[in-house]
């Protein structure tokens, strides 16, 4: 909701001092359950987890006030609201005489205090104040100002006396805003400007004078979704909790309102910290961003679990009666176990068959110009009975499935290394995927907490138990989930190198001629940096649908509840993929590649631009096949940049020249050399390529008809 302020006469701040002086009294209620006016209404609420049960007595039809007010005291005195908080909404305040009456009728142990609605100034607030207080004084049954009212903002006259109202007595204990008697009296729509300027309004009036705001009722009683989504919104903006006229509107209201694990946890953390007179970082994880934690956070902390530890302590439980039996569910153990000895060959378990439905979907996300993976009749001249998958595709499916176990304990994923395809994958082919620590060593993080680093080799095999694609690569655990066997190896496991890829000598072997494109590739040279247009935007729909098939199932790619939207991410070969994709026009036929290092610098979320920087680094000929050449270059991958604009600036060569640097070290450059690019670098990758040297095309025929 955006906060209107205004100019608020007697508002002061809500400070620290509120939150230290007042908070213990605060009275916290999340929802405020207004019952049918029957026998039965009365009788189900006393069974319900309501915080507040209210007794309405506004909008009586003329001369049953009496009557109401009886069947009210006959509930209250057979014991159906027992040990509920009641309060009771009296007549409009208009009618004085059938309000007073209320008081004194209800002004009782048993009733927490009173609902005043249309006011409009705080005058009437005061006048009730003393009503009370004499009512209090010549009956005798309650303690002198035990009887709390609650002010319910619902009139445009309200507006500009909110501060007024919010503080012109001891005795209130929240306020209450009635959205639907606004809008109908200002004739605008719910949520829109005027409604939220309302709310604004007595919110901030609300916290102004140390007490809460309550926001009335959504209206559509069967839209529950709607209910939630509005008082997610209502807790964001600072509301404690809402009206509720259905039963199932009580436990929607309550979950809503109640504290989350993930509140809990932040307000423990910082609170964790102590009280200190400079600033301090909070990190959840690292996947995160830090948060500066000052005297402010610490209040708020402070005021969070105050809120919670009365909620929990003072309102009747969700579950009414004891259950018959129960059951506690457990969470399975993934992650790196005692049951993984170091240097040990790990199977993981995923086992799937490739469609060629695989290939359509990655190259409707990821472009790619290579002839043979996407033309048949060349891919059977070179000996495959389909095009083969493309080389993202193939990297991304080995690293998944081979981090399946362990992907949702990961802190961050840190680097890879020797990447190449060993043999060629197919539709149709059967692959599964093992690994092997080769060996890990602690380290202080720079938030001070210790982390495991292992550095592991992955293996995707075929349903010939062929090794098709080897990658090395190292990742960052918290300790308490690396608690692996360090015993020892029990064997060596071979070792590939990418020179031994028989895939690359397969397609060396071919003549070249079947590799020539039909226009000339551009010329590349050492030192070149190229530009390129094309972007890829990484959509919301289309990379969660890309984890769910390919078993990236770390929870910062889809837990939307448990993470904000800046700490969803996109998966770090998505990310690579997109910027060889990105590349892919420019650099021409590539016939093989390999990638001897590859980082992700800095995070990609959802609806992120990524474009692409390429820097030649090599290129020569290969000597058995001179219709070839070896190119070796290093993409950037740049997040939300403006290529154009960076076409015409002096970019510094330290990103492209220096070997294996760490992410902190490009932040490092940008910082010193070049900002346009701080935090915009989201990955690094070093790749060599064989592709078909400038001037070489194979020339096509035309169809007769057109000769």
């Amino acid at each position: 909701m955006k906060l209107v302020v205004g100019t608020l006469r007697s508002i002061r701040a809500y400070s620290s001092s509120v939150v230290r002086a007042g908070s213990e009294g605060r009275f916290f209620a999340r929802s405020w359950f207004f019952p049918e006016r029957t026998r039965k209404g009365l009788e189900r609420a006393g069974g319900l987890s309501a915080d507040v049960v209210v007794l309405d007595l506004e909008r009586v039809t003329k001369g049953r006030e009496s009557e109401l007010r009886e069947s009210f005291l006959e509930i209250l005195n057979g014991n159906l609201l027992s040990g509920r908080r009641i309060f009771v909404r009296v007549s409009s305040v208009d009618n004085l005489e059938e309000v007073k009456q209320d008081l004194v009728t209800f002004t009782r142990p048993d009733i927490s205090g009173f609902l005043l609605p249309k006011l409009k100034s705080h005058h009437q607030i005061q006048e009730l104040d003393k009503i009370l207080t004499v009512i209090e004084k010549e009956g005798g049954k309650v303690k002198p100002n035990r009887t709390k009212l609650v002010p319910i903002l619902e009139l445009p006259e309200a507006y500009f006396n909110s501060d007024q109202i919010a503080s012109s007595s001891n005795r209130n204990a929240c306020l209450m805003v009635g959205g639907e008697e606004f809008a109908a009296a200002a004739a605008c729509e719910d949520c829109s400007p005027t409604y939220e300027a309302f709310f604004s309004r007595a919110l901030i009036a609300a916290k102004a004078a140390g007490i809460e705001a309550v926001c009335g009722a959504h209206d559509r009683i069967d839209d529950h979704a709607g209910l939630e989504r509005f008082c997610i919104k209502m807790k964001k903006s600072g509301f404690a909790g809402s009206v509720a006229f259905t039963p199932n509107q009580v436990h929607i209201i309550n979950n809503a309102f109640s504290k989350t694990r993930r509140e809990i946890m932040w307000s423990d953390h910082v609170l964790k910290e102590g009280e200190h007179n400079g600033l301090k970082f909070i990190q959840s994880s690292v996947q995160e961003s830090r948060q500066l934690i000052g005297p402010a956070h610490r209040d708020k902390a402070t005021f969070m679990r105050l809120q919670h530890d009365k909620q929990t302590k003072e309102f009747i439980s969700e579950t009414k009666g004891t259950p018959t039996s129960t059951v506690k569910g457990v969470r399975m153990k993934k992650g790196l176990s005692k049951d993984i000895k170091l240097g040990e060959m790990v199977q993981t378990p995923l086992q799937v068959t490739i469609s060629e439905s695989w290939k359509s979907l990655w190259e409707s996300a990821f472009l790619s110009t290579k002839g043979y993976f996407n033309r048949m009749p060349q891919s059977n001249v070179l000996g495959f009975d389909s095009p083969p998958l493309p080389f993202g595709l193939v990297a991304t499916t080995a690293i998944a499935f081979s981090v399946f176990n362990m992907s949702c304990y990961a802190r961050v994923h840190l680097s890879f290394q020797n990447m190449f395809q060993h043999r060629a994958v197919l539709s149709g082919d059967t692959v599964r995927a093992m690994f092997l620590i080769n060996k890990l060593h602690e380290k202080k993080g720079g938030d001070g907490n210790e982390y495991c680093i292992t550095d592991t080799t992955h293996w995707m095999v075929n349903q010939r138990d062929e090794v098709v694609f080897q990658v090395d690569k190292l990742t960052m655990y918290s300790p308490n989930d690396c608690n692996i066997d360090k015993s020892g190896p029990s064997r060596k496991v071979p070792r590939l190198n990418p020179s031994d890829s028989e895939f690359r000598k397969h397609l060396l072997e071919q003549p070249a001629e079947e590799f020539f494109p039909h226009f000339s590739v551009p010329s590349l040279t050492p030192g070149q940096l190229i530009i390129h247009d094309f972007v890829k935007i990484m959509g919301d729909s289309e990379v969660r649908m890309l984890c769910t098939l390919l078993n990236f199932i770390h929870p910062h790619h889809f837990n939307q509840l448990r993470y904000q939207a800046t700490e969803i991410l996109v998966p770090g070969p998505f990310v690579m993929s997109a910027a060889l994709s990105g590349s892919a026009i420019d650099l021409g036929e590539v016939v093989h590649e390999d990638i001897p290092y590859c980082i992700n610098p800095n995070k990609v979320n959802f609806g992120d631009q990524i474009g692409t920087v390429t820097f030649i680094d090599s290129c020569k000929p290969l000597v058995d096949n001179p219709h070839l050449e070896e190119i070796t270059v290093r993409h950037l991958a740049l997040k939300n940049t403006d290529m154009e604009i960076l076409a015409e600036m002096e970019i510094p060569m330290k990103f492209f020249q220096a070997k294996a640097m760490k992410p902190s070290e490009y932040e490092a450059v940008c910082c010193e050399e070049f900002p346009v690019l701080l935090h915009k670098i989201v990955c690094v990758v070093d790749r060599r390529i064989v592709r078909v040297r400038p001037g070489y095309v194979k020339h096509r025929t035309y169809p007769p008809e057109l000769k």
